[in-house]
Formats: C-alpha cells, sequence, structure tokens
C-alpha cells in the first residue's frame, strides 16, 4: 500500500498522537509499504520522521478549510497513487477528504482520533459523512461517544489500541538533582504532557501544596511545554513551592525520566488513550491517573494502578501518600501493571491490527 499520514500540528507540539504516527508508520514500512508523514516544515513531528528513516511532504496549511491546499493535494495524491490518507486533525481530514473526492480513484480517508475532536454538530457531521471513509481510534469510550451521534454504522468507527515499543531498556538516568537537591529519602512524583487545561496540571500543583504543608519530602516535576506555563508557575509561586516543584521543559525521550521517578500522576481531564501512562506502566513505575477515558481502559484500579476523582488536589496528594507509606503494594501494582502492558499493547501487534483494518478499508 501507498500511505501518507497527515497532521498539521503546530510546528513545537508533540504527543501521544505524533508519536503513534511514527511508530505506526515506522511498523507499517517495515511490512513492505510505502510510508510518507504530512507535517510541517522544521516541526518536532517532520525532524522525528526524518530521523526515522520515513518520507515527508511538507504542509503549509493552517485553516479550517483551504481550497488551494486541496488542489495541490490533489495532485500529489494522484501522482503518488496514494491508497490511503490518515488524517489527524479534523482539517486534514477536509483538505484530504475534499482532494480525494475530486480526483478519479481518490484514496481512502481515514480519520485517526485519539482524543475527542468530533461535536454532535452538523460541520463534523458533514466533514465525516462525506469526506472520509472511517475513523480509527485507540478507545472504546471514544467509539461509544462517537457511535451516539447516530450519524453511521457500528462498523464505522474502529478501536485500536496504540501498541508500545520497549524503550524501557534505556541506558541512561536523568539526574534530577541537576535540578534540585535530591537526598535517598526524596519521592519523585513525574507528570508529563502538553501544558494546557486539559492536562490538568493545576491539581499537581495544589497537590504539592498539601504536601509541602505536611512537611513531605517529595518534590514534582512536569515534562513538556505548553500554553499553561506562565499561568502554573505563578501558581507555583503562589503558594511558595519554587522548592518543591519544577518544569523539565520539552524531552526528546521520557524514558530516562523514569528511571529515577517513584509516581507517575496524569490528572487530566479528558484523554484519549494517554500513550505516557502506557510508557510510565512498561517501565514499573506506578500510575495515578483520572478515570477519564482510555486510562480507564488501561487501568484496574487498585491493581495496576490508582484512580483519583477529576479536579481533586487531595484525592492526588492522599493516594500518593498511600503509596509512599505502603512499599509492597506500590511494588505489586508497579509488577502488575508492567505485565499488562507487555501482554496487551504490543507495537507489533498494534501494527499487525493497523495493517489489517487499512486493507480492509481499500478492499471495501
Amino acid at each position: 500500500m501507498t500511505l501518507l499520514f497527515v497532521n498539521s500540528i503546530g510546528k513545537k507540539k508533540w504527543g501521544g498522537g505524533e508519536k503513534w504516527i511514527i511508530n505506526t508508520a515506522i511498523g507499517l514500512q517495515s511490512l513492505g509499504h510505502d510510508i510518507t508523514i504530512g507535517a510541517r516544515k522544521n516541526s518536532i513531528l517532520a525532524r522525528k520522521a526524518k530521523n526515522a528513516g520515513l518520507k515527508i511532504l511538507h504542509l503549509s496549511y493552517n485553516t479550517d478549510f483551504s481550497l488551494y491546499s486541496s488542489l495541490k493535494l490533489a495532485v500529489y495524491l494522484k501522482k503518488t497513487k496514494t491508497d490511503v490518507v490518515i488524517g489527524s486533525l479534523n482539517r486534514d481530514v477536509r483538505i484530504a477528504g475534499f482532494a480525494s473526492r475530486i480526483i478519479s480513484n481518490g484514496p481512502k480517508v481515514i480519520g485517526r482520533q485519539g482524543v475527542q475532536l468530533i461535536k454532535k454538530k452538523w460541520k463534523y457531521k458533514f466533514t465525516f459523512k462525506n469526506l472520509s471513509d472511517g475513523i480509527l481510534t485507540n478507545s472504546n469510550s471514544l467509539k461509544n461517544l462517537y457511535d451516539s451521534f447516530g450519524w453511521w454504522d457500528n462498523n464505522f468507527v474502529k478501536v485500536i489500541y496504540n501498541g508500545i515499543t520497549a524503550n524501557g531498556s534505556a541506558k541512561s538516568t536523568f539526574d534530577y538533582s541537576t535540578i534540585t537537591s535530591i537526598n535517598e529519602d526524596t519521592t519523585i512524583i513525574l507528570s508529563a504532557g502538553r501544558l494546557d487545561k486539559q492536562k490538568g496540571f493545576r491539581y499537581l500543583v495544589l497537590a504539592a501544596k498539601y504536601a509541602k504543608e505536611n512537611h513531605k519530602n517529595w518534590k514534582f516535576f512536569i515534562a513538556g511545554t505548553g500554553r499553561q506555563y506562565t499561568y502554573l508557575s505563578k501558581l507555583i509561586a503562589q503558594h511558595n513551592l519554587e522548592d518543591t516543584f519544577f518544569f523539565l521543559g520539552f524531552k526528546e525521550s521520557i524514558h530516562p525520566l523514569f528511571k529515577r521517578a517513584d509516581i507517575f500522576v496524569l490528572p487530566s481531564l479528558y484523554e484519549g488513550m494517554p500513550n505516557v501512562i502506557l510508557e510510565s506502566m512498561l517501565e514499573g513505575v506506578p500510575v495515578i491517573s483520572t478515570p477519564v477515558n482510555g486510562a480507564f481502559e488501561l487501568i484496574d484500579d487498585k491493581k495496576t494502578g490508582l484512580f483519583v476523582p477529576v479536579e481533586d488536589p487531595k484525592s492526588i496528594y492522599d493516594s500518593i501518600e498511600y503509596l509512599v507509606q505502603n512499599p509492597e503494594k506500590r511494588n505489586k501494582i508497579a509488577q502488575k501493571a508492567q505485565k499488562h502492558i507487555e501482554i496487551n499493547f504490543n507495537i507489533k501487534e498494534s501494527v499487525k491490527k493497523v495493517n489489517s483494518y487499512l486493507e480492509e478499508i481499500i478492499s471495501k
């Protein structure tokens, strides 16, 4: 097959969806398919794709729809005889879908959704009923939501869980003591993701406030960048947490951070299938998360992780304290979680399922 993954996300943005593209594209290319990644020039995604040995198509549009971009893409699709386009954002699906419809025997167009990007509004119904051939997602909760709109049959939205590679073998260990003073008794709490409201980092900061008030030797770290950096920095200063809460910025690889982390916390308000939870569980770091969307499908509460209510910093604090005070229970949770991910979220199996799905889409 000749496949084009299209993702017009901002140049400096990188997350689970972009990671899925790279991992899946590498896997499909190893099966002999012709793969190209459509991304913004000089974006993190383009750089990662290039480093992975994948071909790149530079994208220039940044509006919800561009006729010029669709016409330009149509020429490319016809020339390369592309079989399937997998679009990440809604505008990617619109532009690719229109391009496909204006050429004879155009490619199939699939929307790949890791978080909720569709609402029950006419513009989304028009886009996906008329300009796409299906939706690929990584959580049953998202499929159930989309199917509830009543716009398509039960087969239109396909669920395939993210696969993950065993990068837990990363040799390097991040030295947190380069950021702040750390001793053997310090508990390191790690989180990661874009600094957006969606991720709920405000509540992790407030959990750190409880820790400081109770004189806990805990240090909090977030890997990632985003628009809420200034807001969160002010919140940290407001509660005098400058010696407790730290930002690590964007990290090419998060795996060295797990090597010394004791607990991983994801306080998101909503999610798709959070890749960072998969990574943490595979690395043997116990996870505390809100029970949102894909996280609910990943974690068996109190067996492979702990759930806390959304927007509840006191519960985050209490759960961290529980794990700190019960090291045997913490280790048991981490071990069960690691085994669960190794068995059920293998990258090779995920790629095989995506491959079969795309073949099925083409054959229709």
